[in-house]
């Protein structure tokens, strides 16, 4: 049924949109009444034209949790990352060969030297960086550490591992010896490595002097991060 309103002057049941003109006709004498009735018409059309806000209390629910999400996420992107052994514990052992076809007895063979560990994948871009500006320079200033970057991806392979060290280490002269490659195929090292890539340690003397994994909010480490490391390793 159409809705109506009541005629303030007789009372006669009229559709909204006749009520004025109802009342010019009908009730000629009562301007009063006319003016108030077109007032009112007036201030009901403005606010039918006004933009209305949809479930206010809705949006600022879907708004607050929006918010509860964001700060957990936060506080999980900055709690450290879990995986590998501690800084001061025993290095574990592993045995992989290298991408020149020669055995890496870790770290039976590197028991009186100070060693960088990283685990990588070579189409990582952060594995990338880190191995052209960190351990690059690495290799370039400290003749007496030796690196091991071990390449976890086992869908990668040798080629692969070339391919990556062709665009990014750049050597001042090459030494194989002091800096190796390999590819973990059969997850050898799996006990040395984090959540994500690169994951870097520093071993001294078969024992584990420093590690850094990387993770959400947590970057690579930088030459010279490192370096302050293989400093102390060195001397302390």
């Amino acid at each position: 049924m159409a809705r109506t309103e009541k005629c303030p002057v007789c009372g006669v049941a009229v559709k909204p949109a006749n009520l004025v003109n109802h009342v010019r006709k009908v009730h000629p004498h009562s301007k009063q009444e006319i003016q108030s009735l077109a007032r009112e018409a007036k201030h009901k059309e403005a606010d039918r034209a006004r933009p209305r806000r949809k479930h206010p209390a809705s949006m600022w629910m879907f708004l607050g949790a929006l918010a509860v999400i964001a700060v957990v996420l936060m506080a999980i992107a900055l709690l450290p990352q879990e995986g590998g052994p501690p800084t001061g514990s025993p290095a574990p052992s592993f045995r992989i060969l290298d991408v020149e076809g020669q055995w890496i007895d870790f770290p039976d063979q590197y028991t009186n030297e100070v060693v960088v560990l990283d685990f990588f994948q070579a189409h990582c871009g952060g594995c990338q960086n880190n191995t052209r500006k960190t351990l690059t320079g690495v290799y370039n200033n400290y003749s007496q550490v030796v690196i091991i970057s071990i390449d976890i991806d086992s869908s990668e392979d040798e080629a692969k591992i070339e391919w990556f060290k062709s665009l990014f280490v750049r050597p001042y002269t090459w030494d194989g010896d002091t800096w190796r490659f390999a590819l973990d195929k059969n997850q050898a090292s799996s006990s040395y490595w984090g959540q994500y890539t690169p994951t870097t340690y520093i071993v001294r003397n078969g024992e584990v002097f420093f590690k850094h994994l990387t993770g959400p909010g947590i970057g690579t480490l930088s030459y010279e991060e490192l370096s302050a490391q293989l400093d102390l390793a060195l001397t302390s």
